[in-house]
């Protein structure tokens, strides 16, 4: 098990649960609709939930970061074979809303 993060390009989607993002990032309260897949489609599967924290309005489009808590399947190791014990970043995930919305 995991965590991994890193820097959020945001996409029109985005755009539906960004307020709550905002309001939210000091004190995050899941959303159960954002997953996290690989680039191929493959949803990851994490016990920790996704939290995006965003500071876009102080620092603009590269203070947004998504972190992934609890990584259990695909495996670690296999996502990040090199870098097991150290913090990981990639750009090999996607986030999607699939439900739900508008947070408040």
């Amino acid at each position: 098990m995991g965590v991994a993060f890193g820097r959020f390009v945001a996409t029109p989607a985005y755009s539906a649960v960004q307020t709550y993002c905002i309001e939210h990032r000091n004190s995050w309260v899941l959303i159960p609709e954002l997953t996290v897949c690989l680039t191929s489609g493959v949803p990851i599967e994490c016990s920790g939930g996704v939290q995006i924290i965003d500071f876009s309005p102080e620092l603009g489009e590269a203070g947004i970061e998504v972190h992934v808590n609890g990584i259990t399947n695909p495996p670690y190791r296999e996502l990040f074979p090199d870098q097991e014990s150290h913090r990981s970043r990639s750009s090999n995930f996607w986030l999607s809303v699939v439900a739900g919305g508008p947070y408040r």
